[in-house]
């Protein structure tokens, strides 16, 4: 099953390689010859236990299958991040017998504390918060699930109760001294007076106080809202009393009440001896006070239309939750009519009362007016749109979900036991969420049940519920079920923390426990207390469930604290969350039972982080065997970021401390370049070509890979300033910097410093190739440390283009190169051999006809057209395949030289001469030369050229004077005729010219371009030629069959798996351009050709030589 598996993975990779570029997709037919192509065989769909091709392609998610014309096309689809996932939930299923929690203790530390722990990154600039991070992966949701509140991030065994060896990790650190309390803190919040919401406005009232009222902060917070000796004095501040930890509710609120009592009762003192400010509605001039009134006020008209400005204006501050509007209309004599408008609005976080009401007034005056229906239109208008700009001049959209707001506003004042101010809150949702809160947002949650809000006179206090409170809710006689909650952990305000790594669910997301007297101690107590109860329990185990809702598990041979995640559709199953331990796993319901109210008192235990550093590293296949060898252990944690918790983990257990993120990113970008399918001959990848240098040497990326998509995403945050740099850094030949380049950060080594003393280095861009000066003032110095363009591998590669060596990467071949796969473009590449570096044959998609033209091979057609240039050494590489300068009986000859050839008029061809085929099939193979059967006798045969013992070219040497004959026939005929193949046809036979100047039969196999790869009908090798050096073939030089022969040795194996380049050099040595005597031991058809299997004698020397078993006695074959 897992051989399946990976077969199937692995075709699925090599289907992806097929069709990329292919837009719109390619025919079934043509992905199964591109296939065979390059692997060697057709899709085994047979082998995944499919019946046809087109059930297999459907069953692959990663492609899809439209219908045009009647032809099924496949094209690839984009791959979904959700891989991480749906690995996770495999992770967790693995098979294996679970042991108990309390198995197992993790063992004492040798320290509490780091011995040579360097303080984390407190020299560098302070770390950006993740406001940007990298998407999570969306989490798994389990398939037939009746209804969901977080969805799991894992799965497990539901037999055994278990995912996989992580799940035998104990629940119970051992305890660590308790560490010293933090300095005081001030942490009952006083009311601010309306008129002093603004901190800077607050008058300064602190002349007096001692050094012994100090008031302590918590390092890196703001301080209290409001600081009661800018109105007290030392005295009256002294008797006020200090706050109290640990204090119920009740006392909580009566303190409260007693210090805002004190701050009102000093601030209106303070108001009395100032002069009464009293607000008065505009009124025209001419209504002086002390006159005899010369207005009259006149009633309001009733018969106002319902789009009316008076009636929208009442519609908004009903919405609003405003006090209705104040109409007055005021005659004047000259009967003018003058409109006033009073709008009161309190602040929403404020009580409802007058005294906390904003008066407005909206007038018509000084628009004269007479009609008192136009009057009391105008000044509602005035006061309606006054409104409206006041709406749209925030600029958070306003909430209105009312379980989105009781969710945020508890997660909140969530373990802030003293409450919180409720326009502070206001300013923190505003903040966090980029919304605000409703103007009746008090009233949504005062009786929520999820929060409490106590009116303490000018404001509110709002603090969470606890299980105490939700107890006093229900009557004991009643019913009604109460859902009580088990708190969040709070940790401690410290940025080192002990804890114990319980679980890991990917690279970045773990779970932990704190160790301590307050944390890990008070969980065995726990634990214990629950054992003793439940398991002399009678009570029934649960027959329903509800999402979100506390029980407790009995598995294991123990008790635990779970929550219910989701309910499994037509099953007694739920998936769960075991809130002291971090796990996630499937239980039965009659594994649950109802969980006892004093059970609900000590918080979760287990708490989610995040490992600094590791996040972008999600999008990265998980590998157990890096993480197992962390888990279950403890750790000194160094805070760098809260909410949410980012931590950098040191194990402190022997004499030199140990950095785990560090160690983890080393390990996982380590393990894939140790893995990189690169370098295994035989595999197809999709790779973009991204530089060249001037000695031909070429540089590749693998293209769509996990790693390039993260280096991308990180550098793009350089692009857009969301990460820092420092400048002018010191020179480092081992670290990564970066350097700006088009726009764009680009990663560099320095390679030299030759020109320091000009400012200025050689840096190599280590993800593109190519090597560049720069001005030291141009490296930027990744100011994070953890950062992960630290680790990741350089994304450039060096290749060897097969058959095209460096040194003869010419400039017109490279420019060639370029254009055909440019950066942008990716290709596919097949790795054929391995030498010092991987041997590649790049490959492209023809996108007029969606077939596969080789790269190499166009890129060799520049070669060709370069011989006129002075390159003799390749032409003369050519020359030596013609059979007339390989055959000793005879003479060469030069179409251009001989006497015999004399200037003829154009040759002329009729259609009726032009040979075409019109049969299904390989043409080549219905009109080569018969072979002779098999164990007949001697075979003579010539070796024309030769690759490795598994591939190269015969030729009956019987055929060679005809072959000759035939050569200078269609020379002399062909030299004479223009160019008028206009449409060629692929499989048909032409006659093309070489560059040797002589004619050959070919059969057209690829169009790219102008660029045509032919091949030679009775050489055996491949060509690449214009559409200018074609000719349609005349019958009559069909007459002679086809006598190139594809041939491998029999009976014989490489010794190392695969033909090093010795062994091929050795070959050709062998047998290249040679006479020889063979024996045909079987003739087999392999891929599309026909391939003889000959024992080789070399007969050219006094001592025989036997070619197959010579390779052997060298040490470089084996026999089979």
């Amino acid at each position: 099953m897992p051989e399946t598996v990976e077969l199937r993975n692995a075709v699925i990779t090599d289907l992806r390689a097929c069709l990329i570029s292919s837009q719109g997709g390619i025919p079934v037919a043509s992905l199964n010859n591109d296939y065979k192509q390059l692997l060697g065989e057709t899709i085994p769909y047979r082998k995944l236990g499919y019946d046809n091709l087109i059930d297999f392609l459907k069953s692959i998610p990663e492609i899809k299958l439209t219908n045009c014309n009647g032809a099924v096309l496949v094209e690839a689809n984009k791959t979904a991040a959700s891989n991480h996932v749906t690995s996770l939930v495999q992770r967790q299923r693995r098979s294996g017998k679970r042991r108990s929690r309390r198995s197992q203790r993790p063992s004492q530390r040798k320290s509490s504390k780091p011995t040579a722990l360097p303080p984390p990154r407190v020299n560098r600039p302070p770390r950006i918060p993740r406001r940007n991070k990298p998407k999570e992966n969306p989490p798994y949701v389990p398939k037939n699930t009746v209804e969901s509140s977080v969805p799991p991030a894992r799965t497990s065994n539901t037999s055994s109760h278990s995912a996989n060896a992580n799940f035998n990790i104990p629940r119970h650190p051992p305890p660590a001294p308790p560490r010293p309390p933090p300095p005081p803190l001030l942490q009952t919040p006083i009311p601010i007076p309306r008129m002093y919401h603004n901190y800077s406005s607050l008058p300064n009232y602190s002349h007096g106080i001692t050094n012994s009222t100090q008031l302590y902060y918590r390092s890196g917070e703001n301080p209290p809202l409001f600081n009661p000796q800018h109105l007290l004095t030392p005295h009256q501040y002294a008797s006020i009393p200090p706050p109290i930890r640990n204090m119920s509710a009740d006392l909580i609120l009566k303190q409260k009440t007693e210090q805002l009592n004190a701050a009102i009762e000093q601030y209106e003192q303070m108001q009395m001896e100032k002069n009464e400010v009293k607000i008065k509605p505009k009124m025209p001039p001419s209504h002086k006070a002390g006159s005899k009134p010369i207005i009259d006020r006149l009633p309001l008209p009733t018969n106002m239309s319902k789009d009316s400005y008076y009636n929208k204006l009442l519609d908004i501050c009903e919405k609003r939750g405003w006090p209705e509007p104040e109409f007055c209309l005021l005659k004047q004599k000259g009967g003018i009519v003058t409109c006033i408008v009073s709008l009161k609005f309190y602040k929403s976080g404020s009580r409802s009362e007058p005294s906390s009401r904003k008066l407005q007034d909206f007038s018509t005056y000084p628009d004269e007016i007479r009609d008192p229906l136009k009057a009391l239109e105008e000044g509602s208008k005035k006061a309606y749109d006054s409104v409206l700009q006041m709406m749209s001049d925030s600029s958070h959209p306003v909430s209105r979900d009312r379980d989105v707001i009781l969710q945020r506003v508890g997660e909140m004042v969530a373990g802030k036991l003293n409450g919180v101010w409720a326009f502070q809150i206001e300013n923190d949702y505003a903040e966090k969420y980029n919304e605000s809160l409703p103007p009746k947002w008090i009233e949504i949650v005062r009786d929520s049940g999820v929060v409490n809000a106590s009116d303490l006179g000018h404001s509110f206090v709002v603090t969470p519920v606890t299980n105490e409170d939700k107890l006093k809710m229900v009557s004991p006689c009643s019913s009604k079920t109460v859902n009580l909650e088990i708190l969040k952990l709070t940790p401690p305000e410290s940025d080192q923390w002990d804890v114990f790594l319980s679980k890991a669910y990917s690279y970045s997301e773990v779970w932990i426990r704190l160790i301590g007297e307050n944390y890990s101690e008070q969980l065995e107590n726990l634990t214990t207390e629950l054992e003793l109860y439940y398991f002399d329990d009678k009570s029934p185990y649960i027959s329903k469930a509800e999402v979100n809702h506390f029980y407790v598990a009995i598995c294991d041979n123990s008790a635990y604290r779970v929550q219910v995640k989701e309910l499994i559709k037509d099953s007694d199953e739920a998936f769960v969350h075991f809130v002291d331990y971090g796990d996630f796993e499937y239980l039965s319901f009659n594994q649950m039972k109802q969980l006892a109210p004093k059970f609900y008192k000590l918080p979760a235990q287990a708490l989610q982080v995040n490992l600094s550093g590791l996040e972008y590293c999600s999008k990265l296949e998980y590998r157990y065997d890096i993480m197992d060898k962390i888990i279950a252990k403890s750790y000194i944690a160094v805070v760098e970021e809260r909410d949410p918790y980012y931590l950098v983990l040191y194990d402190t257990s022997e004499n030199n401390d140990l950095d785990i993120n560090k160690m983890l990113l080393d390990n996982i970008f380590s393990e894939i370049l140790n893995k990189m399918n690169i370098l295994k001959v035989g595999t197809v990848k999709e790779v973009r070509i991204c530089y060249i240098d001037d000695n031909g040497q070429v540089f590749i990326q693998l293209a769509a890979t996990p790693v390039l998509e993260i280096l991308e995403d990180r550098l793009a945050s350089f692009d857009l300033g969301e990460s820092e740099t420092n400048k002018s850094p010191k020179i480092n030949f081992h670290k990564i910097y970066l350097v700006k380049e088009m726009g764009k950060h680009k990663r560099v080594n320095v390679v030299s410093t030759e020109n320091f003393s000009r400012q200025t280095v050689d840096v190599e861009f280590i993800d593109e190739g190519y090597t560049r000066t720069v001005s030291v003032s141009d490296l930027l110095e990744i100011a994070d440390d953890y950062d992960i363009l630290h680790f990741i591998p350089n994304q450039a590669f060096k290749i060897y283009l097969k058959d095209i060596p460096p040194f003869k990467l010419t400039k017109s071949k490279i420019n060639k190169l370029k254009e055909i796969a440019p950066p942008h473009i990716s290709v596919i590449s097949k790795v054929v051999e391995v030498t010092d570096l991987p041997v590649l044959e790049l490959f492209i998609r023809n996108q007029s006809d969606k077939l596969l033209a080789s790269v190499n091979h166009t890129i060799e057609l520049e070669d060709l057209l370069e011989s006129s240039n002075g390159d003799a050494s390749f032409e003369k590489s050519f020359q030596q395949l013609h059979i007339s300068d390989l055959s000793s009986n005879k003479s060469n000859f030069s179409p251009h030289s001989s006497s015999h050839i004399t200037p003829s008029k154009h040759t002329v061809i009729h259609d009726q001469d032009i040979f075409k085929w019109d049969c299904h099939g390989d043409i080549i193979a219905a009109h080569r030369a018969e072979i002779p059967p098999i164990g007949s006798g001697y075979f003579e045969i010539y070796v024309s050229d030769a690759a490795n013992p598994d591939n190269f070219t015969v030729l009956p040497t019987k055929y060679l004077s005809d072959l000759n004959k035939l050569t200078e026939e269609m020379t002399d005929y062909y030299d004479n005729m223009k160019p008028n193949v206009t449409s060629p046809l692929q499989y048909d036979v032409y006659a093309m010219k070489h560059t040797d100047g002589f004619w050959y039969r070919a059969v057209l196999y690829r169009v790219l371009n102008d660029n045509i790869t032919v091949r030679l009908c009775d050489y055996g090798n491949l060509d690449i030629v214009t559409l200018q050096n074609l000719r349609p073939l005349h019958k009559k030089f069909m007459k002679m069959p086809f006598v190139g022969f594809k041939a491998a040795l029999c009976g014989i194996a490489p010794k190392h798996r695969d033909w090093s380049v010795q062994d091929c050099v050795a070959l050709k040595d062998m047998i290249k351009e040679k006479k020889l005597i063979s024996i045909i031991k079987e003739v087999r058809q392999v891929k599309d050709e026909i391939v003889l299997f000959l024992e080789i004698t070399d007969t050219t020397s006094n001592n025989d030589i036997n070619i197959n078993h010579q390779l052997v006695i060298e040490g470089r074959a084996i026999y089979t």
